[in-house]
Parts: C-alpha cells; sequence; structure tokens
C-alpha cells in the first residue's frame, strides 16, 4: 500500500522526487493542453515568420534533386550543397515541392505543423523524466516561447533542424519507455528512429551519444544481471548507426572539408563564447549581440519604446544583457539547488545532449541561432528535472523566467531584422514579375545589379536552388546574373522571349540593346 501511494504521489506531481520508470503515468490529457498551450505560444510568439518569402536556400533539395536528372536514388546518395550528407533531410523535404502551391505560406504551415510535433514528444519526455506537473509545463513553455521559433518557422531551410529534434525526441522517448518496460519494440524504435536523427545533418550522428547516456543511467541505477545484459543489445547496433554514418558521408561526400572559409573544422575560444551567448540569448530571448544573427533585443527594446529618454540607444542592449544574465543566474541556481537534493546522475543525460549538440557548431564559423535549436530542448529538459526537485518557490522562480523570456521573445521578434529576413524582403521584390510570367514562354532571364554576390545568394543559392526556374514553372530557364558593368554592351544572346531586370531597382525591367 505504501509503494502505491508513493507512486501516486509521483505521478499527481505531489513529489519532488523521480517517479519511478515503470509508474510514469501516460497522462493523454496533459499531453494533448500542454502541446496546444505550446503550440499557441508558438504560434503568437513567432506570426512574423508566416509573412517571410522565399529565398534561395529554401530550394536547395529540388536544385539537387534536378541536378540528378530527377532520379530520385541518385539524388538521395548525393552530397546536398556541395559539402554535406543528409539524405534523410532530403527524402522529406522533396514532396513538398510537388505537394505544394508556389506559395512560402504553406512551408511555414509545414514547419510549424512539425514542430507542434516536436513539442508533443518533448512533453512525453518530460512525463517521464519529471515527476511534478508544473515543471514539465514551465519547462515545455521556456522552449515553446524562445525567439528561435521565429527562424525555424521562417527560415524555410531550417526545416533541417526540426526534423533532426523530432527524431532524436522520439529516439530518446522509445529508450525511456525500454527503460520502464525492458520491451524489445521499444529499443527497436528508439535504433530506428536514432538512425533517422543520425542521418539528417552531419553531426547527428551525435543523437547515439544522447539516446546511450539515456539508457545507461537506467541500468547504473539497477543493477541487475538481466538489465545489464538486456543493455549489451543497445550496444553493436548504436555503434552500427554512427559507423554507418560516418562511413557513408566520406563515401559521398569525402574527406571533411578542411579548405572551406566557414565550415572547415576549427576549434577556438572565440567561437566557444559566441556560440555560448547565442544558445543564452534562445533561452533568455535577450540578445547580446550580433542583432542579424539573434534578433532584436527583447526587454530592452521594449523599455526603450515605451520609455526613449531612459533607454535609447545602445542602453538597449544593456538592460537587455542585464535582464538576460539575470535570468540564466536565476535558472543556472535551480539546478545547483536541485543537485544537492537529488542524485549526481539524474542531470548526467540531459548534460550529454546538451553538451553533444552544442559541441559540433563550435568547429565552424557560422553563427546562426538555429544552432541552438537542439541543445535548448536538453536544456528544458534538464531545467524540468531540477524543478521537480526543488520547492515551490524555486517553481515560483521558473514562472517568472517563463514570463519574461514571453515578453522578452514577442518584443524581440515584432522588431528583428535576422539577416535572412532581410534576404527574404528583398527576395519577394521579383514576387510581381514571378505572378505575371509564371508558366510564360520566357526563354532566359537575365539579372543585372551592383551587387552579384547578394543576388547570387539570396536567389539562388550561390547557383546550387533553381528557386526562379521553380517559380516560373520553367525547369531549366537560363537564369544569369551580371554585374551592372555588363550594360555598357549588349548581352548576348538576346531574343524576343529574353527579358532583364534591374535587380537594385525592384526588379524593373532594362532595355538593351538588340543584336
Amino acid at each position: 500500500m505504501a509503494g502505491a501511494v508513493s507512486r501516486r504521489r509521483a505521478e499527481t506531481g505531489t513529489t519532488a522526487t523521480a517517479a519511478p520508470a515503470g509508474a510514469t503515468p501516460i497522462a493523454a490529457g496533459e499531453t494533448v493542453l500542454a502541446t496546444i498551450g505550446g503550440a499557441t505560444l508558438v504560434l503568437l510568439l513567432s506570426r512574423p515568420a508566416f509573412h517571410a518569402w522565399f529565398f534561395g536556400e529554401a530550394f536547395l533539395y529540388l536544385g539537387q534533386y534536378w541536378g540528378a536528372h530527377e532520379r530520385f536514388w541518385t539524388a538521395l546518395f548525393s552530397p546536398s550543397d556541395v559539402s554535406f550528407f543528409k539524405p534523410v533531410c532530403f527524402a522529406a523535404s522533396l514532396p513538398w515541392y510537388f505537394l505544394l502551391p508556389p506559395d512560402p505560406f504553406g512551408y511555414h504551415v509545414r514547419n510549424f505543423v512539425l514542430t507542434v510535433v516536436a513539442l508533443a514528444l518533448l512533453h512525453r519526455v518530460l512525463l517521464r523524466v519529471a515527476p511534478v506537473r508544473a515543471a514539465r509545463i514551465f519547462a515545455l513553455g521556456l522552449f515553446a516561447a524562445s525567439k528561435v521559433h521565429l527562424t525555424t518557422l521562417g527560415y524555410l531551410m531550417i526545416f533541417d533542424s526540426i526534423l533532426m529534434l523530432t527524431f532524436l525526441l522520439a529516439a530518446v522517448l522509445c529508450a525511456l519507455r525500454w527503460n520502464a518496460t525492458g520491451a524489445g519494440r521499444d529499443r527497436v524504435f528508439a535504433l530506428g528512429f536514432t538512425l533517422l536523427c543520425a542521418f539528417t545533418k552531419d553531426y547527428g550522428v551525435v543523437a547515439v551519444a544522447v539516446v546511450a547516456a539515456f539508457v545507461v543511467v537506467r541500468v547504473l541505477d539497477d543493477p541487475a544481471p538481466a538489465r545489464r545484459r538486456a543493455f549489451a543489445a543497445w550496444l553493436p547496433p548504436l555503434a552500427l548507426v554512427a559507423v554507418l554514418r560516418i562511413a557513408l558521408r566520406w563515401a559521398v561526400v569525402g574527406a571533411m572539408p578542411w579548405s572551406h572559409p566557414t565550415y572547415a573544422p576549427r576549434f577556438s575560444a572565440d567561437e566557444v563564447g559566441r556560440k555560448a551567448l547565442v544558445l543564452l540569448s534562445a533561452l533568455t530571448n535577450a540578445s547580446y549581440g550580433w542583432h542579424d544573427k539573434t534578433g532584436a533585443s527583447g526587454i530592452g527594446a521594449l523599455v526603450a519604446r515605451l520609455a526613449p529618454g531612459v533607454a535609447g540607444g545602445s542602453a538597449a542592449d544593456a538592460i537587455d544583457a542585464a535582464v538576460g544574465a539575470a535570468l540564466v543566474a536565476a535558472l543556472a541556481a535551480s539546478v545547483v539547488a536541485a543537485r544537492a537534493r537529488m542524485g549526481g546522475r539524474a542531470l548526467a543525460p540531459a548534460a550529454v545532449w546538451i553538451a553533444a549538440f552544442f559541441a559540433p557548431p563550435l568547429f565552424v564559423r557560422n553563427l546562426q541561432i538555429y544552432y541552438a535549436y537542439e541543445p535548448l530542448a536538453g536544456v528544458a529538459i534538464a531545467l524540468a528535472i531540477a524543478w521537480s526537485a526543488v520547492g515551490a518557490r524555486w517553481r515560483g522562480v521558473a514562472a517568472a523566467a517563463v514570463a519574461l523570456a514571453i515578453v522578452g521573445g514577442f518584443a524581440s521578434n515584432h522588431w528583428a531584422i535576422y539577416d535572412w529576413q532581410y534576404a527574404a524582403a528583398r527576395a519577394r521584390e521579383i514576387a510581381p514579375f514571378v505572378d505575371t510570367h509564371r508558366g510564360s514562354a520566357l526563354r532566359s532571364l537575365s539579372l543585372v545589379t551592383h551587387d552579384v554576390p547578394f543576388w547570387r545568394w539570396t536567389l539562388a543559392a550561390d547557383d546550387k536552388a533553381p528557386m526562379l526556374e521553380f517559380l516560373l514553372r520553367r525547369p531549366g530557364l537560363p537564369v544569369r546574373i551580371y554585374d551592372r558593368a555588363v550594360l555598357a554592351a549588349a548581352i548576348p544572346p538576346l531574343d524576343p522571349a529574353h527579358v532583364v531586370l534591374d535587380a537594385d531597382a525592384g526588379f524593373a525591367p532594362v532595355a538593351v540593346p538588340r543584336p
């Protein structure tokens, strides 16, 4: 009877100790309500994302498919964007080009729907690691309130990150189910989702370490010989996933891009600091710099607009930094307080999760807020475990942190101009021409500009994405981007179906000499 009472307390969130794995509640109703709440929060805070237009990178996988002469399997086992091997992302993204109309709104909805699935899976994981309902809700709310969703919904190529997190959460959830039941079916599903996660982005292979961490901690807590023998069945397939991922990447893409100016692996203390600030920015919705990468100030921007005499100019960033630092300190203090009340291994799997997905971006020079997406989910899990172990006072701190994050996220997203938002806004200028000439007899299209590199990236992802060809329904249409200097001479060859547009003047038609 005492065991039943103790189990009931764990299920209803009346104790701060971890619920026994076998007694974890199904709690379907809580998942539904929490997912609806989280989805609503994402939708309200990230609403500007749905107004972003296409730009070139959204069509990289279509370029990969057309480059393989529309042979699916050839394209599947081809490099993505020259330097990467992302077969799962390719296979999951390709059908949408043919199912959705040539309007970005449908693609934003696609990203949002998968985000809702990820929220539901995150809550199911939280049910199995955090016995206190309030802790689960606050952790899910902190993740849903993050301004990172503005980028994952609006920057259409970042469908990749949502896919990777979804598969990772599904793999961890199945591993936790195995921890509770020992069912072989759960192990098979966990390994399957780990495989899918490993074959999304190149560094998705670290999912192997995350899944292993959750299983290892359970085995250490239950050292029975049967449990240890069951764990041994995990090791060969997990190792096989890692070896297969690394070997196929090497066979398809070759060696690491040692000469690439951005993605050549290189470790530096500066990157550790920059990426740490980006992660903290995604967690607290406060921007510490690089506003084209991490968004506008949150609370600081709001104060600056409500009291311009108090927080003008750089003061908004200073206020944001102070609010963000206070939030980080409060969240860290709650984790420290929790460690004094629970076993040392309780936070280990979440720590492995954060480290595994935070570490790979440290070795590249690209700085983007979406690199914080998967580590942020790990932080939410760690905080839920910690908040379940501390008293109600600390959960009051959690509630305040979520409230500040919501306000800061709304303000930041409202005034943000990320570099991808700028590119999408500039690319939208060609939309009237596309709408007018879609399906026409256009035989070639030339653009002239003072900034060839910008427009080559914005409209064609450096000639790897056939955005205009797809939107105009003219596969194979020659699209050329010239420096304005070529206007001094005729642009060969010209014919009546050839159009020249001025990219710097809203894509206005340009009169050129006829040969």
